[in-house]
């Protein structure tokens, strides 16, 4: 389901003072035809890259628990309880908790790359060689994916 955040942030974007849709700009056929990134500020000092996290990632996380399931080690419970409750009983946990980690975040790594090239094509084409570039996520629909495990993903040595 698609929240309704990014429209929001776009509404938010468009009364700034200091920022500019890059979609609502006058652009060349150059310009309209390339990737390019989704917003200026600061006298266009900055760029910005706008991604939507839409896919949940949470149901990759069964089939990674499912072999302990039926072991000694699974624990009984009833009802929902996190991951780390769960995780505490079985052997490997480190392991176990890694791959985990790395099915709900992967694409994450994905969506930084695209963003930098967006981000490196829109100074390419609109003459910018000093802007820098911000990647802003929005999620308001995937709770698994909290901003944590995102800052994590992103740029690891933040943990």
């Amino acid at each position: 389901m698609q929240g309704k955040l990014e429209s929001h942030f776009f509404s938010f974007l468009r009364r700034l003072r200091d920022a500019e849709v890059i979609d609502d700009l006058q652009l060349t056929s150059s310009q309209r035809r390339g990737k390019r990134a989704d917003v200026f500020f600061n006298s266009r000092l900055v760029i910005g890259e706008v991604k939507v996290l839409a896919t949940d990632t949470s149901p990759k996380i069964a089939p990674i628990l499912e072999p302990y399931e039926n072991t000694p080690e699974w624990p009984i419970f009833y009802g929902q309880r996190p991951i780390s409750k769960i995780l505490e009983y079985l052997p490997d946990r480190e392991r176990i908790q890694r791959a985990i980690y790395d099915a709900i975040a992967g694409s994450l790594e994905y969506l930084v790359r695209d963003a930098n090239r967006q981000v490196r094509a829109t100074k390419a084409s609109f003459g910018l060689p000093e802007a820098r570039g911000v990647l802003v996520v929005l999620n308001d629909t995937i709770d698994i994916l909290d901003p944590n495990v995102m800052a994590h993903k992103i740029r690891p040595d933040t943990a």
